[in-house]
């Protein structure tokens, strides 16, 4: 564990308090407008303690200033996906816009803004999809979703890997 604090300027707003926890897999970052929870490695097993430490964070924020107005948060997750039966072209092409192919464009990345899906817990699911640059036959996602209300935390780890799932059924991806 360790804790650090960087003061920039002399400004209370560019002060970062940051905890490093879970031999440094694990980052609580909190300033005067935010508390950011960034997971840098998810092991099996993890899941537990990430909803505990992020449930006592808010909870001691809350014990410094009860006033804290309406909470938005944003989740993010990135993931490298192997594709064991295809590759990783044959899927990109699989979503080439086809006047693209047309002109000579080859699909690279594919971004996504999900809308109109009752089993969304989201209010707003944006992803990005490109080829992995660290594993073979790989797709790199890049997802982002915004949670206007912020319910108990192991509800939203709920919700978010609910539409994690959700978002690998419209891409027609599953997980072995």
């Amino acid at each position: 564990m360790g804790v650090s604090v960087d003061a920039p300027t002399s400004r209370m707003g560019d002060v970062v308090l940051t905890i490093s926890l879970l031999n440094g897999r694990v980052e609580i970052r909190i300033t005067a407008g935010w508390l950011e929870l960034f997971v840098r490695e998810l092991l099996d097993g993890d899941e537990q303690n990430l909803i505990s430490i992020a449930d006592l964070s808010l909870n001691a924020i809350r014990q410094i200033d009860s006033d804290i107005g309406d909470v938005n948060l944003k989740y993010r997750v990135s993931s490298h996906l192997s594709l064991p039966s295809s590759s990783v072209d044959l899927f990109l092409a699989a979503h080439q816009v086809p006047i693209a192919a047309e002109r000579g464009l080859v699909t690279d990345a594919v971004a996504y803004h999900v809308t109109g899906l009752d089993k969304l817990n989201a209010a707003e699911l944006r992803f990005v999809l490109t080829k992995s640059v660290v594993h073979e036959n790989a797709l790199f996602i890049d997802i982002n979703a915004t949670y206007p209300k912020v319910p108990a935390v192991a509800t939203l780890a709920s919700w978010a890997e609910t539409d994690f799932g959700v978002v690998m059924q419209l891409i027609g991806l599953t997980e072995k």
